[in-house]
């Protein structure tokens, strides 16, 4: 199984714009024989500061060749994750979050910027268990004050800036039991 992930932003002002096309194009999507599932996310806990919240989307298919099916097969759906000039590939852009205002990467734990990482559980102390440790001025990541600014937005006419695009391939997988979800640890 080839796990897609795209990690995108969304215009300024075009957030929602952006998520409904995402989900739109998710369920066409769905309903092609190739699809094995898919979701459209947001980020939620802070963690990019005042940076607005990334969207990810994920779908899986079971082999590049099925990969390629899909794609061949939604051909006719608009596509809001397509490059807006037909036939190139813009890079990614994630380079952009994880440096600060004056193009410098993110120096981790040293010259007066360290942050503790989440327990071997996941969880931060007094989180909650919910990993909603990334207090207001205080984001886990430490994205540049003007990341906004410097992203491209050459996406589905102008909707998304591409952050990253990566295939993993599925290793292992876990699905909750029928009637568990949402009990506790």
């Amino acid at each position: 199984m080839i796990r897609h992930f795209f990690l995108f932003a969304a215009a300024p002002g075009r957030q929602d714009e952006a998520e409904a096309a995402l989900g739109t194009w998710l369920a066409a999507a769905a309903d092609r024989p190739q699809m094995r599932g898919g979701a459209v996310l947001r980020a939620r806990a802070g963690e990019f500061g005042d940076f607005q919240p990334p969207i990810a989307v994920t779908y899986d298919v079971e082999s590049r060749e099925a990969g390629l099916a899909l794609k061949e097969a939604m051909q006719t759906i608009p596509n809001p994750m397509a490059a807006d000039i037909p036939g190139t590939e813009p890079a990614d852009q994630g380079g952009i979050l994880f440096a600060d205002d004056h193009g410098h990467g993110h120096q981790h734990a040293t010259g007066g910027h360290r942050h503790e990482h989440a327990p071997a559980d996941g969880h931060a102390p007094g989180d909650g268990g919910d990993h909603q440790h990334a207090e207001t001025g205080h984001p886990h990541l430490r994205v540049s004050g003007d990341a906004t600014a410097k992203i491209h937005f050459d996406r589905g006419g102008g909707l998304l800036g591409r952050l990253l695009h990566v295939h993993f391939e599925v290793i292992a997988g876990a699905q909750a039991a029928p009637g568990k979800t949402g009990t506790g640890r």
